[in-house]
């Protein structure tokens, strides 16, 4: 393959002369495909080897909903923990979102490509495994982040809305939404405890996301007045997580000013009535300490 390699880097090297350095930072794959022109099997191990040596990169391009373009290199989507935001209004980009949605380009450095010769640069080349493939953007790309965490989420029936978003969140965010009204990977199964399910899952994930909205109104004699607070059954619940899983792997999101338990007072929360892009932020800090 390496003699293979040899005759196709002479072809691209007779292409980019004529080329300027900028022309191709950013190319895409039927570019590049004209400019070694062989067919796609021997283009795919070229362009593998092109990365392992260093002359070619992978870039992901999403368009942000504020219409600005975001530009994701390899490193910064596959070796890094880095939040990726846009640049212009500041939205966080799920890590997933962005290898299922993205548009998959290549850069080539032109200087490295045109001094290369197998004495002076064969020992970069890098021992880890190829990760991405390399002529179109695949739909199901592996997240070498980090193992992709299960997180169960718990609301009340009446909080199904918001639920739901906290669900697309977490998946945007590379983890496994499981959603108490998941009918694709049901929680509740006909015939089983409620409780033994809840226990079963909290075996199974990784933690947990609550959310507590202002679900019932309740008297408080200290106050001569009735005040919204969260459902009972998610707070019971909120508990077992808790006790199965620690503390700091359940979160919960805070959705309508509810009133919080006293026992709960001082344990940071995230904020349902902030703006989304603070929520991801907050979804987004804990799953780092999954």
């Amino acid at each position: 393959m390496i003699n293979m390699n040899n005759i196709l880097l002479r072809q691209l090297k007779n292409q980019l002369q004529s080329r300027s350095v900028n022309s191709v930072k950013y190319i895409y794959p039927e570019e590049l495909l004209d400019m070694i022109g062989c067919d796609d099997h021997r283009a795919e191990q070229f362009i593998i080897w092109l990365n392992a040596e260093r002359l070619l990169k992978y870039i992901y391009v999403v368009n942000c909903k504020c219409g600005e373009t975001v530009y994701v290199h390899e490193n910064r989507l596959f070796y890094t923990k880095d939040d990726i935001y846009c640049s212009r209004c500041g939205f966080l980009f799920g890590r997933d979102e962005i290898k299922r949605k993205g548009q998959l380009m290549y850069s080539l450095n032109k200087q490295a490509i045109m001094d290369y010769d197998d004495e002076t640069l064969q020992w970069k080349k890098r021992g880890y495994k190829q990760n991405i493939i390399p002529m179109r953007v695949s739909e199901n790309v592996e997240d070498f982040i980090m193992k992709k965490k299960k997180v169960f989420i718990g609301s009340s029936k009446e909080a199904e809305e918001e639920l739901t978003i906290i669900s697309a969140m977490l998946d945007d965010l590379g983890a496994e939404a499981r959603p108490w009204n998941s009918l694709t990977n049901p929680v509740f199964v006909a015939g089983n405890y409620t409780l033994d399910s809840l226990l079963k899952v909290a075996e199974e994930v990784d933690g947990a996301v609550f959310l507590f909205n202002a679900d019932d109104e309740i008297w408080y004699t200290e106050y001569f007045k009735t005040k919204k607070t969260v459902r009972d059954n998610v707070l019971l619940e909120y508990g077992l997580f808790c006790g199965k899983k620690g503390r700091e792997k359940v979160a919960f999101v805070c959705k309508n000013n509810p009133r919080i338990a006293s026992d709960l007072s001082g344990i940071t929360y995230i904020n349902g009535d902030d703006s989304e892009s603070k929520m991801r932020i907050g979804l987004s800090n804990w799953l780092k300490q999954l």
